[in-house]
């Protein structure tokens, strides 16, 4: 895996942490929720703030199940765990 790999992967990954419970989108992650939409990991909805329209997104289950592995995957601990005791 070269750097532009690990940045572009390190910044999903803060991207579905952001979205995990639901948030404003921000223009700077809408490229990257775009496509975990398309890959059936994010909902998008309106909220109405100050008179306005605000696009949100909340991570879908399969979203959550993707972002939890991913954590998973990271921790050392988490995935010898995992291993020995598998849910």
């Amino acid at each position: 895996m070269n750097i532009w790999e690990k940045m572009r992967r390190e910044r999903e990954y803060e991207v579905m942490k952001r979205y995990l419970k639901g948030e404003y989108v921000m223009e700077e992650d809408k490229y990257i929720l775009d496509k975990f939409a398309s890959l059936g990991y994010v909902n998008f909805g309106l909220d109405e703030k100050e008179g306005k329209t605000i696009e949100t997104a909340i991570l879908t289950p399969l979203g959550k199940e993707m972002y939890y592995g991913e954590r998973r995957r990271r921790s050392l601990v988490r995935s010898i765990l995992y291993y020995l005791f598998p849910i």
